[in-house]
């Protein structure tokens, strides 16, 4: 007889906690199996409307009429439904549209169950696992035993088409979205104003002088300071005429800052970046960090530029200098030209001798 070798082994259907199998017994009711059903899916606001109409009517209500067209020519039928009118109740939309999307589900059901479970036991749940180590232990803990469910399932019918619903857009669903919005947009608290005695009144009562009150009042409050963000809007000049003002202030000098550059140009700051970043670059580090400087080609360009312009004023100063003046031009209008020049100092001619 040969030796048997012991091997341990851990069986894995052992670590799964074993339950009774009454509280796996559970009868499906499929009575109503064969019931047709349609799959709707309606707006939020229309459920809550005909959930409201139900509990204030009770069972049996009429929540709307269903309308059904002849078919077209492509074989499609429109159906709508229209909603009663009820006063008492918050205004909807009264005109849908029911649209068809899926006219044959397959293999969709609806399933329903009791509402309210009843207890009708308690089961414990039973753990066969050796008492070896320390996992053993834990795992063979008595567990607290949980109550048995009285589950009574039920198909209560299969699903033929999948429709969803839609309000139709007219000036009624306008005025009501309208509404809706302007009551959603109200704040929900409000600031109710007291008339000044009869706070006085309440104040009295309380015990608490007026003076007291309004010391408190004015420690509480502080009066606001003047807003320090500039609300100056400035207009966009084209972008050739900035950049033209632009390589006039680096002429003047090499450094500029973003404030000083806005205050001298008088533009949107995002529009002045745009444009600057294109001509200019922005210093990091060294002793004019932060301000922004012409690139070296422009920088070059722009000296070029300034002396040219300084030539050409130079040579048309001269020519204007150096060109003859005509004095008939200085004389006022209505003059003779031949008109005699008195003598500026005024002095008698007697000095002056008569050459023949």
């Amino acid at each position: 007889m040969e030796d048997e070798k012991a091997t341990s082994s851990i069986d894995l259907d052992s670590l799964t906690p074993h339950v009774d199998e009454e509280d796996c017994d559970e009868d499906l009711d499929l009575t109503q199996m064969d019931a047709r059903t349609w799959l709707v899916k309606v707006p939020k606001f229309l459920s809550e409307r005909w959930q409201q109409h139900a509990q204030a009517s009770g069972d049996g209500v009429e929540l709307a009429r269903m309308r059904v067209h002849d078919q077209d020519a492509a074989g499609n039928r429109k159906i709508e439904i229209i909603l009663p009118d009820l006063p008492d109740l918050p205004a909807v939309p009264t005109n849908y549209t029911l649209d068809v999307r899926n006219p044959a589900s397959t293999n969709l059901y609806v399933f329903d169950e009791l509402s309210k479970p009843e207890v009708v036991g308690t089961s414990t749940v039973k753990n066969e696992m050796p008492a070896s180590g320390s996992a053993n232990n834990q795992l063979n803990k008595p567990r607290r035993p949980r109550p048995k469910v009285a589950r009574r399932p039920r198909v209560t019918g299969k699903i033929m088409h999948e429709c969803l619903v839609s309000p139709v857009i007219n000036d009624s669903y306008r005025a009501v979205m309208r509404a809706r919005q302007q009551k959603a947009s109200q704040p929900k608290r409000t600031i109710k104003r007291v008339n000044e005695d009869v706070g006085t009144l309440n104040r009295m009562a309380s015990g608490i002088s007026t003076q007291v009150q309004a010391n408190k009042f004015a420690a509480f409050t502080r009066a606001a300071g003047p807003s320090t963000k500039s609300t100056e809007k400035f207009t966009r000049m084209p972008r050739t005429e900035l950049l033209d003002a632009l390589f006039a202030g680096f002429l003047r000098y090499e450094y500029w800052s973003m404030k000083s550059l806005r205050d001298q140009t008088k533009q949107p700051e995002a529009y002045l970046r745009e444009v600057l970043s294109d001509i200019a670059t922005l210093l990091k580090a060294g002793p004019y960090v932060g301000h922004w400087v012409l690139k070296p080609q422009y920088a070059q360009l722009n000296r070029s530029k300034a002396a040219a312009q300084a030539a050409e004023a130079e040579a048309a100063e001269e020519a204007r200098k150096s060109s003859p003046v005509k004095m008939d031009e200085d004389l006022p209008d209505g003059q003779d030209d031949d008109v005699d020049l008195d003598d500026d100092d005024g002095d008698d001619d007697d000095d002056m001798e008569e050459v023949i």
